[in-house]
């Protein structure tokens, strides 16, 4: 019913209950083109790999794939998702400002209660793996808070 009256609401529900048929729902998400729906339920039904492509190519948010990613604790969807953005100049610096964000949380003195992200899903290390040919516009500005936070962390 909520896919089909309230569709903005149905991520919130699956979400909040798991009183509905995992199966069954996923089959309703496909079939009206729900994506980020569809990527949820995948994650929950172990599928993560697919549900991390739906985000990254079909729904293109790469701020929900990071969350996604750093829910799962998956080193391995962490290094398909490094990849992708690595190949993809133009979603480089939203996902190191996501992953800035998302390493400040584990700052140390501080329980987020999150077990922190690996080490191949920080700033420094994707920066690192950059190809030095690479265009990226607007990069400037998260190399150097990336260059600024490991320096600090170096410190400490």
């Amino acid at each position: 019913l909520f896919a089909e009256y309230e569709p903005s609401a149905l991520l919130s529900f699956l979400r909040a209950s798991e009183r509905y048929p995992l199966e069954d729902a996923l089959g309703v998400c496909q079939q009206r083109g729900l994506r980020e729906e569809e990527a949820y339920l995948l994650g929950r039904a172990g599928r993560v790999s697919e549900a991390l492509a739906i985000l990254l190519e079909e729904v293109g948010d790469v701020g929900r794939a990071v969350d996604f990613v750093s829910e799962t604790q998956d080193p391995q969807l962490w290094e398909i998702l490094v990849t992708f953005v690595l190949k993809d100049p133009q979603i480089l610096v939203p996902f190191l400002d996501r992953l800035d964000r998302l390493e400040c949380r584990y700052e140390v003195g501080k329980d987020s209660g999150c077990p922190p992200p690996p080490p191949m899903a920080t700033p420094a290390h994707v920066v690192r793996r950059l190809p030095a040919s690479t265009p990226v516009p607007r990069i400037a500005v998260s190399v150097q808070r990336v260059l600024d936070s490991s320096g600090l962390s170096a410190n400490l």
